[in-house]
């Protein structure tokens, strides 16, 4: 089963039941099934939806059931890659989620349209970020400029353009270790980051993952 399925077999489970989920998302049934069977990937807002209601406490969740109106905010996923950039100091980062295509940027801090559009799908490890999905460990350049994977490349002409000079980029690991998605923060000049920091972010990631894949706030 998909990341997106499990999210939402999981919020079924919450609210007691599909139907209420249906009407949660306030979408056709025939579509919440081939969902949560993996037949189709929802959209990101659904699947936002879905992780809202899972990582909220109780009374909360409530509200978002009752109110049709609510925003879709995926404030775990935006909070978990702003809880990074606090502990590595960096002014910029993503939070990706791996998919069928493969990584797609979920949240993100710090870059504007070019960069976006560039790195909106990364099938392949000619990025950090790539690699990290593609060979499920970290990746840390310390300076976009020199390193071999982005020298002369144009992923590293838009990483520097956008004023990324470093970049970690730690994968989410579900529990049977396939990744599910991956976290990266970039610094606008060259930087090796601490073990302190790489520690936290390992903290930061396994929780990440385990919500995710629909396990308790």
């Amino acid at each position: 089963m998909t990341v997106h399925g499990r999210a939402l077999h999981r919020a079924a489970q919450i609210l007691g039941g599909k139907e209420k989920l249906r009407a949660c998302l306030h979408a056709p049934m025939h579509l919440l099934d081939a969902w949560m069977s993996g037949a189709e990937m929802p959209p990101m807002e659904v699947f936002l939806k879905a992780v809202d209601l899972i990582s909220t406490p109780p009374p909360d969740r409530e509200a978002v059931e009752r109110s049709a109106r609510l925003p879709i905010r995926g404030d775990k996923v935006q909070a978990a890659l702003d809880a990074a950039l606090r502990v590595t100091g960096a002014q910029r980062g993503t939070l990706q989620l791996a998919c069928g295509d493969g990584l797609r940027i979920i949240a993100q801090r710090g870059f504007e349209q070019p960069f976006l559009d560039f790195f909106a799908r990364v099938r392949d490890e000619s990025s950090a970020c790539g690699a990290a999905l593609v060979h499920g460990r970290r990746v840390i350049v310390a300076d976009v400029a020199r390193d071999p994977m982005f020298a002369g490349t144009p992923a590293g002409g838009v990483m520097l353009q956008a004023g990324a000079r470093a970049v970690q980029s730690t994968p989410l690991l579900a529990a049977s270790a396939e990744v599910i998605g991956v976290l990266s923060t970039h610094h606008d000049q060259p930087r090796q980051p601490g073990e302190d920091e790489l520690d936290m972010l390992d903290d930061i990631a396994r929780r990440t993952a385990f919500w995710l894949e629909g396990g308790s706030a």
